[in-house]
């Protein structure tokens, strides 16, 4: 009695796990591509937990282009997946390998992989149905045409070039050795310039305009330059001590130096000490420095 009841649930239970099975159905879209031409795998799973596709796929000679996934619905128990596959190696009808489908990461405890099936493709060559075929001819260059400026501008730099040889020549020969060495026109006496800014000094009238600084500071400045281009030395920066002391080592004939000193003085006095002269100091100043440089300036030898 026993093992009759055994025997009844055991036909009651195998129908049940045979209709819960999910279902897996494939198909290629085209079934037959050229090499190297890709073509969609869509595989559907109807009555499953939720799936995935697993993360690496091993379908050599095949390669994975592109995967798409649908969700599945509530009221739709039927999970859609696409696979973009193409193939580069191998002609003929070759056999894509199954794989197994994941359960979703939350239902892990609950699903259970499943399996896709093998499934096969033809895959014919690109030279197929074409008759006597042969590479194509190599096609012949085409011109392309642009702007170079390059010989344009070494035109016009080598014309540049000549240009400037031309103008030199003709410059080198409009000058003759005798223009172009030229002496310079020799110095002026120093006599003659210090005569000169003196005369200017007494034109001036300085002191009927009331400059009298001025007026001594012109007049030593001219008597020092003077002494300083006669005698060989830059003379305008020594001080009076420093004047006097230059020249008394060297040969100054005709320099009073005595009448030197007191001229320097006296400028320095209304220079610095801001001394009014008197009409006797102003005269005694233009009237020394002439006398300095008349006795001292170079006499021409008259000839026999």
């Amino acid at each position: 009695m026993i093992f009759l009841c055994w025997m009844a649930l055991l036909a009651t239970t195998a129908p049940l796990e045979e209709s819960t099975a999910p279902a897996v159905s494939v198909q290629l879209q085209p079934a037959e591509v050229k090499l190297g031409q890709p073509f969609w795998m869509e595989i559907r799973v109807a009555g499953a937990a939720p799936l995935k596709l697993p993360q690496r796929l091993q379908l050599e000679p095949f390669e994975v282009l592109a995967r798409e996934e649908t969700p599945r619905q509530e009221n739709d128990q039927t999970q859609v997946f696409r696979l973009k596959l193409a193939t580069y190696q191998v002609v003929g009808n070759q056999r894509i390998p199954g794989f197994s489908l994941e359960p979703l990461a939350a239902d892990a405890g609950t699903g259970m992989p499943v399996e896709v099936p093998a499934s096969e493709i033809k895959i014919t060559s690109m030279l197929e149905g074409v008759d006597n075929p042969q590479p194509r001819d190599i096609a012949p260059p085409v011109p392309v045409w642009w702007r170079d400026w390059r010989p344009v501008a070494a035109a016009g730099l080598l014309v540049f070039w000549l240009a400037m040889w031309a103008w030199m020549r003709w410059r080198r020969r409009s000058f003759s050795p005798a223009q172009a060495f030229e002496p310079p026109p020799p110095p002026r006496p120093a006599h003659e310039i210090a005569l000169e800014k003196l005369q200017a000094i007494i034109e001036e009238q300085l002191l009927r305009q009331g400059r009298v600084k001025e007026y001594f500071d012109r007049i030593s400045d001219a008597v020092r330059e003077y002494l300083g281009n006669l005698y060989g030395f830059f003379a305008l920066d020594c001080t009076s001590q420093e004047l006097i002391t230059q020249l008394r080592e060297r040969p100054t004939p005709g320099l009073d130096l005595e009448m030197l000193k007191r001229l320097l003085e006296d400028a320095d006095l209304v220079k610095f000490a801001r001394v009014q002269p008197g009409d006797e100091m102003c005269s005694r100043a233009i009237n020394s420095a002439l006398a300095i440089v008349e006795a001292t300036r170079p006499r021409e030898v008259e000839a026999a």
